[in-house]
């Protein structure tokens, strides 16, 4: 039983560092795990339709951009039917950046709108490997982001007032040194003060109902309101209406699973050695399964809840669990399923392992390299002093895991106790 996945596991050169061509691998492997979300929201939606008894015509990502969904009925009453259910169900999904909510910018009576959590497409190319690990260019991401929101601006904010259709009184920014988005609207806070002392009539109507659209648009987008003062001078002027974005990296950071760090102002991937990778590899899509188990158990807690609204909120999972339980089984067995080996020296000898988290003053797990480093020497110092020999310690992500050979006495405890 435990014999081959000990082989296989130890043939992996678990001691060798991620290099450029194992780095390359996992950028695809955050490409493809992104772009299985879009493919997961377009299944769910399709599920939750089948709950609510509603037969879409299609269910497609939206050509203009991979942030929305749409889909399309063959009668008005079903999309108003989703347009009523959805915002509660889609709101209620775990995983943060898989929710889905009804858009603020509809197109038909006879289709609906989805917006995802996710943006836009990440692209591998966009990770640059360092020895040590991978860098996202937040500046690449930032730039297409950039060209998202101009695009739906131009599709879906179509201003009535006469001092909003001028050409470039709407300008979009990417702020690379404060890895900001901006968007400025000349004029519109001096504006809105004329208006609010004027008493109602159709001009003032018409810009509320501008700005209320733009509003919209932006929020959906991620945009908040910043003041002008806190903005350089070629993004606004005072009487500008500023919008900011400064959270745009966060939902691919989160979609990917992968235990980003920030380094030098850009996301960075710490990557190690191959074992390393083997076991994020494994923690990752354990994760997916567990997520799969929980959506099965969620829509069976809603079909027997004793309020009939709340029969709506979970689909049926459109994954089978126990297959897709059983094809990961396999994947880890042949890739190197920590949980199924023998560690040399340990468990044939009946040694014990003890993993070890670092915690800063405030309470939180420390991450950070520097730390961990000195950790594992305070560590190394405190196992000599108490003159226990053949101790293997190593660093597994933030983790350091320390394996002591027929030492059964000893306890967890004994090595961190009075830790500082």
């Amino acid at each position: 039983y435990n014999i081959l996945p000990t082989l296989i596991y130890y043939s992996k050169g678990l001691d060798q560092p991620v290099g450029l061509f194992e780095a390359e691998a996992v950028a695809e492997d955050i490409e493809t795990r992104l772009q299985n979300l879009e493919k997961e929201n377009v299944e769910w939606v399709g599920s939750f339709c089948n709950l609510l008894k509603i037969k879409p015509l299609s269910i497609t990502l939206s050509q203009e951009t991979a942030q929305q969904i749409r889909v399309v009925f063959a009668k008005q009453e079903e999309a108003n039917t989703l347009k009523s259910f959805l915002p509660r169900a889609g709101s209620l999904i775990p995983f943060t950046p898989a929710r889905l909510a009804v858009s603020l910018q509809q197109e038909g009576e006879k289709e609906v709108m989805i917006q995802r959590s996710v943006p836009c497409r990440l692209q591998k190319e966009w990770f640059h490997y360092l020895p040590g690990g991978l860098v996202l260019d937040s500046e690449k991401v930032g730039e297409k982001i950039k060209e998202e929101t101009e695009k739906q601006l131009s599709l879906h904010w179509k201003p009535d007032h006469v001092d909003f259709q001028q050409e470039g009184i709407l300008r979009t920014f990417y702020h690379p040194e404060k890895n900001c988005l901006y968007v400025s609207l000349k004029g519109a806070e001096r504006l809105g003060k004329l208006y609010a002392g004027l008493s109602e009539c159709d001009l003032t109507q018409i810009f509320s109902w501008d700005m209320q659209s733009l509003f919209y648009i932006l929020y959906s987008q991620g945009f908040h309101l910043a003041p002008s003062f806190s903005v350089a001078p070629e993004i606004a002027e005072p009487g500008d209406l500023v919008f900011e974005n400064s959270d745009f990296i966060q939902p691919f950071l989160a979609a990917s699973r992968e235990k980003f760090i920030t380094k030098q102002g850009k996301p960075f991937l710490p990557l190690s050695t191959r074992e390393e990778r083997i076991l994020t590899t494994n923690r990752i899509e354990s994760e997916i399964q567990k997520d799969l188990v929980q959506w099965g158990e969620d829509y069976r807690a809603s079909q027997v809840h004793l309020d009939p609204k709340a029969h709506f909120d979970v689909p049926k999972p459109t994954r089978n669990a126990f297959w897709n339980n059983l094809f990961l089984s396999v994947k880890k067995y042949c890739r190197g399923d920590e949980r199924k080996i023998l560690r040399w020296g340990l468990d044939l000898s009946g040694g014990k392992s003890v993993q070890i988290e670092l915690l800063n003053a405030a309470g939180e797990v420390v991450k950070d390299e520097d730390s961990i480093k000195k950790g594992i020497e305070e560590i190394t110092k405190r196992v000599n002093r108490m003159g226990v020999s053949e101790v293997s310690i190593r660093q597994i992500g933030h983790q350091i895991v320390l394996d002591f050979p027929s030492s059964q006495a000893l306890e967890a405890k004994d090595l961190i106790a009075a830790s500082t």
